[in-house]
């Protein structure tokens, strides 16, 4: 169904669609498609239809590929340098469930 939202790519948070308002002109612009954890969001579309479809195909950038592979090889680092019991840090936590939603 269009109207279901994927998790964020970023940090799997939960998205919303909103209608947004023009800086500019004071009237309605479009709608958007935001992550309410993180913030990562699209562009505005005039259809809401457009702002769904293209939040949930969306193909990563070369960047975010780059960024998946170096988190990668972080958690990788993390987890062959510490026992089963030890504490894992918020940002190696975080860094893993990212890379768990790029898997899936």
């Amino acid at each position: 169904m269009l109207d279901e939202l994927l998790p964020c790519p970023f940090c799997g948070g939960t998205p919303k669609v909103s209608g947004v308002i023009s800086e500019y002109k004071d009237d309605f612009s479009g709608y958007v498609v935001m992550c309410e954890v993180c913030g990562c969001g699209t562009t505005a579309f005039t259809a809401r239809d457009k702002a769904v479809s293209v939040w949930n195909n969306r193909v990563p950038s070369d960047n975010e590929n780059k960024l998946v592979k170096v988190l990668s090889s972080l958690v990788d680092a993390h987890y062959d340098s510490v026992t089963a019991d030890a504490m894992h840090t918020r940002a190696v936590y975080q860094a893993n469930e990212l890379l768990k939603a790029y898997a899936d």
